[in-house]
């Protein structure tokens, strides 16, 4: 939901006044950041930190269909409820970033700043881990919960195009030798059972029976003749 919601201190009886794309979502945001101390707006912040967030209630007071008049109806509000000087706003003005267009060299020097930052002041890390969780370990019972609920999850298919994109790039990216290594320990020595090998038998037979699979065996067979790859031993036909 779009348009204009406040923030009011239901002590004070000060407000604050915003405007958001997507509403519900602007205010979990801001209760994360005030509950953090962390809110870019000091009057906000020194009124949840002095009153609790008990003490501050959220409200929807206009919703607003066209992005383009969001702005002007957020500043409205802001005069109206005189915001900014008996309220929590600190500018006066309303402002938005909304479809805001960056010249080149903006983007350059944005570019070459973010590059120089250190990445520990970044959001997330370098291993694309969040900063404050970098180095911690699952517990064992987490990743088990993990597990179950992922465990027998209907996923909806993949389609064609997004199946050859993906073999495209572990063909680019290939295989390190260590998980090749650890795939065939895994599988050495092991047995199957009776199950899965009828199911493997029954698989194999519908493949082999197929034209395309005969015709692809016949091809190969013919170019290993011609190679050379078979000899002919008292009437047998052998590899080599």
């Amino acid at each position: 939901m779009m348009g204009i919601y406040l923030i009011r201190n239901t002590i004070t009886r000060r407000v604050y006044v915003g405007s958001a794309k997507h509403i519900r979502k602007r205010w979990y945001v801001h209760h994360c950041e005030l509950s953090k101390g962390t809110s870019k707006c000091r009057k906000l912040q020194k009124s949840w930190d002095k009153y609790g967030s008990a003490a501050h209630s959220f409200e929807i007071i206009e919703v607003v269909q066209d992005q383009h008049t969001l702005i002007e109806r957020e500043q409205f509000w802001i005069d109206s409820l005189n915001a900014c000087r008996t309220g929590l706003n600190i500018r006066v003005r309303a402002e938005s970033q909304l479809g805001a267009k960056r010249s080149a060299a903006s983007r350059k020097r944005m570019s070459i700043a973010a590059r120089n930052r250190d990445p520990s002041t970044f959001h997330r890390g370098p291993n694309g881990r969040p900063a404050w969780n970098r180095g911690k370990k699952t517990p064992p019972e987490t990743r088990a919960k993990i597990s179950a609920i992922q465990l027998g999850k209907k996923r909806k298919p993949h389609s064609e195009e997004t199946k050859k994109k993906m073999s495209i790039a572990a063909k680019l990216r290939g295989v390190p030798q260590s998980v090749i290594e650890k795939a065939h320990a895994a599988s050495r020595g092991r047995v199957q059972g009776e199950e899965e090998r009828a199911k493997r038998s029954s698989i194999h037979k519908i493949r082999c029976n197929t034209p395309e699979f005969r015709a692809r065996m016949s091809a190969l067979t013919k170019a290993r003749w011609m190679r050379g790859d078979f000899i002919q031993t008292t009437g047998r036909i052998q590899c080599k």
